[in-house]
């Protein structure tokens, strides 16, 4: 069973830095993952979020029963889960 996780990130630059670092496959939703950080300072500056929350992180974790880590068309799997529940949710707050 999969287990979810939100949480808010004080720097988007950060954000997108610890998960390049972990991420075995990549994709964005509504952005292009190698301008991240471009794009997310842009809304910010489009939008005038100089408040202390930049992001938020959401997190799907998977039981290694369900899916093999290991396995290419398992992370490619998982990735478009992840991408089907971000793009169904309303991550707006």
């Amino acid at each position: 069973m999969a287990t979810t996780n939100i949480k808010r990130a004080t720097s988007a630059s950060r954000l997108v830095n610890y998960a390049e670092k972990r991420a075995v496959q990549k994709d964005g939703h509504n952005l292009q993952i190698d301008y991240a950080k471009t794009e997310f300072k842009q809304v910010r500056e489009i939008f005038g979020n100089s408040g202390s929350t930049q992001a938020y992180a959401s997190r799907l974790a998977f039981s290694p029963d369900e899916f093999n880590p290991l396995n290419e068309k398992d992370q490619i799997k998982v990735l478009e889960i992840a991408k089907t529940y971000t793009s169904s949710n309303n991550f707006y707050y």
